[in-house]
């Protein structure tokens, strides 16, 4: 990796945190059960797959493609943050005793 895609990594980093805070403004709720919130982020990258497709074969733009990406990448650290913030705990706690949650 060069000394520019590092530089450039910072500014996508911060595009993603950015669209993070936005997100958590917006949709304040997040699921507390870990299927729910993975979906979520599942959601985001079915959007930008459908971006990439549209962009390669419909002459979409690659712009539509960064922005469902950047949109992905967030949802994937809220996904993270609720792991470990605890928030899936007594689900998986439950399951590992064989009882069934809702």
């Amino acid at each position: 990796m060069k000394n520019e895609d590092l530089d450039e990594s910072y500014w996508i980093l911060e595009e993603i945190r950015q669209e993070l805070i936005r997100a958590c403004k917006k949709h304040n709720h997040w699921p507390e059960d870990l299927i729910h919130s993975v979906a979520i982020m599942q959601e985001e990258s079915g959007e930008a797959i459908r971006a990439a497709l549209q962009c390669v074969y419909e002459g979409g733009n690659i712009s539509d493609v960064e922005k469902e990406l950047v949109q992905t990448a967030a949802m994937c650290i809220r996904a993270l943050l609720n792991i470990r913030n605890g928030n899936t705990l007594d689900i998986i706690t439950s399951n590992l005793k064989g009882e069934k949650s809702v």
